[in-house]
């Protein structure tokens, strides 16, 4: 026994259990359902009924075996690449929905049962069926989850055009785009798709190429997960990410296992180290009795981080366990009954009083519990240095009522507005992205959506102030200067010259690049100038954070480089032909218009007057078809110009009509 804890035993310190291998997965899955009919649903029919208790009707029952038997029916004959009989997948992933997610609203679990139906056997069910057989809400469900597979989906579903054959990422990414869609409008999509993906990763093995189970864990990690998070089910998420992690480490599972075995030695090495700090310093001992004061009912836990946290971490540090890192932590509980903002301020000035706060990072708007919640809640993160050395995270959590927690989780869902957790000009951005991926030819498509995707939705804030305005917001932790711009002064963000940023805490004042990643704290204040200044090739070197700049100055980008196509191929020469009346005004008035819009006209080619109309034509270097017919627009509001039309020939064409 070691010193410590022979001192632990003396001094009768209470430690709090620790949790150390809670929330620790086992890969070695073992299926529910049997492949057994008759077996598999009374399986199914009985979670159901412990799970929904009073709310298991008879309609509720007959809806369910319905939908297994119909799932059966269709995939009776089919095996999945883990050699299981294929209609059990729907039955897990119903499993996994109940269980899991605690989520029995009974269209989404019909849904759930039939999710790949129409997807995989479009020729025996369809929309109707399921509309008819069901409900319209189970239908759009399906709908819902239903996987885009080719160019006529993607114009279909997104009215874009497509004028090449849609590649493999293609597809990938309208699926993603759809589900965002559609799931943001119906969040029961969501709870579907998660259902199912977390049965395909416990099968991802089923996939003998490891570089596409490597695609599925990364894309999960990356698109599913903040998902799952913005739906508050934080032990979920960290057990889908371990889950993934075990396909991001080795190509084979003994590999995969060796390397699990090794990151669960630091984890419990962690864990001692975790708990010879609690003793050492008494942290336990005087945080409970500072908190029991503030509030009886306010909690102490111990907690940890998830596998995956841990492996990203021994890899910066060359499997060394990093001093800054904090595997294990502790969590404040505040239940939401008694939660308000006096209790975070005493609670900020206990660990102020005891402990030295190295930092306190905002993970949350406090304001935000006022509504219904069904997980924990957390709001606030505050990094405590210990004798110079150690440091110790600390977390503040709101946490269900009592009451809440038997509370049906739709009915909570109903009155919950997810659009809280994204930020619509980043969605919007994404949306764009997609659609020009998916339209263009560019290499490393999904890397690119994997990489943008998770940075829609919040995640840790800090706090600025920003002087033009002022006013104080919270913008993402990682933003730059540039990104900060782009959402406060839209376009106007090009004619950027630089921002003075002053931290009263560190009480530095300095002017910052574009690239200068914002601190907490940090007061902005930008520099203008009447005209954009930055190029194309310096915006190319930026590294923004948030989706909007970075859609932003594509499209800038974009916009140079096609003007610049127009300059080097040279000149645009048409011939315009114009009906009008009133010879020399008609004429004023195109060269006015052609002034405004640097078009170089050569000279009339031709005029005539035919009965009261005065019929002309002239050539012009239009430099593109899009200034073209901008100008031509123009033309058309002329009042005394009647008809208007283009010919489509070369300059020598031109040449030889005025000789004739």
């Amino acid at each position: 026994m070691s010193k410590n804890l022979e001192e632990q035993e003396q001094q009768e310190i209470r430690i709090p259990k620790s949790p150390v291998y809670r929330g620790i997965i086992d890969f070695d899955y073992k299926p529910v359902f049997t492949g057994n009919i008759e077996k598999d649903i009374e399986i199914l029919l009985e979670t159901t009924r412990n799970v929904v208790k009073e709310n298991f009707t008879d309609h509720y029952k007959n809806s369910v075996e319905k939908a297994a038997r119909i799932v059966y029916e269709l995939f009776k004959d089919d095996r999945r690449g883990d050699g299981t009989m294929f209609y059990t997948h729907f039955f897990e992933a119903a499993h996994i929905l109940l269980k899991k997610f605690k989520f029995y609203d009974l269209n989404t679990l019909v849904a759930t049962i039939l999710h790949d139906s129409i997807e995989d056997k479009p020729e025996h069910i369809s929309y109707d069926f399921i509309k008819k057989e069901f409900n319209k809400e189970v239908a759009d469900i399906v709908d819902g989850v239903t996987k885009i597979t080719s160019n006529v989906d993607i114009e279909r579903t997104f009215n874009l055009s497509i004028d090449k054959p849609a590649t493999f990422d293609d597809i990938e990414i309208a699926t993603i785009k759809k589900l965002l869609q559609y799931g943001l409008k119906n969040p029961k999509i969501f709870f579907v798709k998660l259902a199912d993906r977390y049965h395909n990763i416990l099968t991802l093995y089923g996939i003998k190429r490891a570089e596409r189970r490597r695609e599925i864990a990364l894309q999960t990690i990356n698109v599913y997960l903040p998902i799952v998070k913005i739906l508050e089910y934080e032990d979920v998420a960290r057990e889908l990410r371990d889950y993934c992690l075990f396909h991001i480490i080795a190509d084979n599972p003994e590999s995969a296992k060796s390397q699990y075995q090794k990151l669960i030695q630091f984890h419990t090495q962690a864990h001692e180290d975790f708990v010879n700090l609690l003793i050492d310093y008494k942290i336990e001992e005087v945080l409970s009795d500072a908190l029991r004061k503030i509030s009886e009912q306010i909690l102490l836990l111990p907690a940890h981080k998830g596998l995956f946290d841990l492996y990203q971490a021994l890899l910066r540090e060359n499997w060394q366990l990093p001093n800054n890192y904090s595997h294990f932590y502790l969590l404040i509980d505040i239940p939401l009954s008694v939660f308000d903002k006096d209790k975070l301020i005493a609670i900020a000035g206990t660990l102020s009083k005891y402990f030295n706060v190295l930092e306190s990072e905002t993970l949350n708007d406090s304001s935000i519990p006022s509504r219904l919640i069904m997980q924990e809640f957390p709001i606030q993160k505050y990094t405590l240095g210990v004798n110079n050395r150690k440091i110790l995270e600390v977390v503040v959590r709101i946490v269900p009522s009592e009451t809440l927690e038997k509370l049906n989780i739709q009915e909570v869902l109903n009155k919950r507005d997810l659009k809280y957790f994204y930020n619509e000009q980043e969605y919007n951005a994404l949306m764009e992205i997609m659609d020009f991926l998916i339209q263009g030819t560019s290499e490393n498509k999904m890397e690119k959506i994997l990489y943008y995707t998770k940075r829609m939705f919040r995640t840790e804030n800090i706090f600025i102030k920003i002087v033009n305005k002022d006013i104080y917001n919270y913008v993402p932790k990682g933003w730059t200067i540039l990104d900060l711009a782009f959402r406060e002064y839209g376009e106007d963000a090009f004619k950027l010259i630089t921002a003075k940023v002053r931290n009263p805490v560190t009480e530095k004042e300095e002017n910052q690049k574009f690239d200068y990643i914002l601190q907490q704290n940090d007061e902005v204040e930008f520099y203008f100038s009447k005209e954009i200044l930055l190029t194309p090739e310096e915006l190319e070197n930026l590294k923004p954070y948030s989706l909007n700049a970075i859609n932003e100055i594509r499209k800038f980008i974009e916009k140079a480089r096609a003007k610049e196509k127009e300059t080097r191929t040279g000149q645009f020469f048409k011939v315009v032909k114009y009906v009008g009346k009133d010879e020399q005004g008609v004429l004023r008035q195109i060269i006015d218009e052609s002034d405004k819009f640097h078009i170089n006209l050569r000279e009339n080619i031709a005029q005539e007057n035919i009965r009261d109309k005065f019929h002309g034509r002239i050539s012009g270097d239009f430099k593109s078809p899009k200034k073209m017919n901008l100008f031509l627009i123009e033309l058309a509001k002329i009042k005394n110009v009647l008809e208007i039309s283009v010919e489509d020939k070369t300059e020598s064409a031109i040449a030889n009509t005025k000789k004739k």
